[in-house]
């Protein structure tokens, strides 16, 4: 689990930058760009050797067809009330209870203005999952940073 969790901040760490702190030649080692340039605003990079699967407007990378640990990114509506406000209202689109464990806590993400993270523990089809979301606001646009994760095999 604490292998998860590091890798998970080395991924974050290093994978968002907004627009304005890098370019696309500044791939940090050991990564890939995943998607990024001055008109979306951002830069997204993931581990080297992870499956590039972006899709529309959102930014995507898994580790394999066995292992779907995965980031996405995603630029969406700026909330009219509070990211904490946001997310509770979108709790309730879930099709599974979800188990919060980080709750708005503020987070360091790139050069983000404003970032808020929240972690959860779910069940889906009889596998157990965490994921990360960080809810970012940087230059009037607001982004969604998803990290998911699978901590065990079939529960049921």
């Amino acid at each position: 689990m604490k292998k998860i969790t590091a890798l998970l901040l080395v991924i974050i760490i290093s994978a968002f930058s907004l627009v304005g702190c890098d370019s696309p030649s500044d791939v940090p080692a050991g990564m890939q760009l995943v998607r990024g340039g001055d008109a979306l605003g951002y830069y997204l990079y993931a581990p080297e050797g992870w499956l590039v699967s972006s899709q529309g407007n959102i930014a995507a990378a898994y580790v394999s067809t066995v292992d779907t640990t995965s980031v996405t990114l995603v630029e969406a509506q700026m909330p009219e009330g509070t990211v904490a406000e946001y997310f509770e209202a979108a709790k309730k689109d879930f099709t599974f209870e979800i188990d919060v464990t980080v709750s708005g806590k503020d987070f360091k993400l790139g050069n983000a203005e404003e970032a808020k993270q929240y972690i959860y523990e779910y069940t889906y089809s009889d596998f157990k999952f965490r994921t990360m979301q960080v809810f970012a606001k940087f230059d009037g646009s607001f982004y969604i940073f998803t990290y998911s994760s699978q901590l065990s095999e079939r529960t049921g």
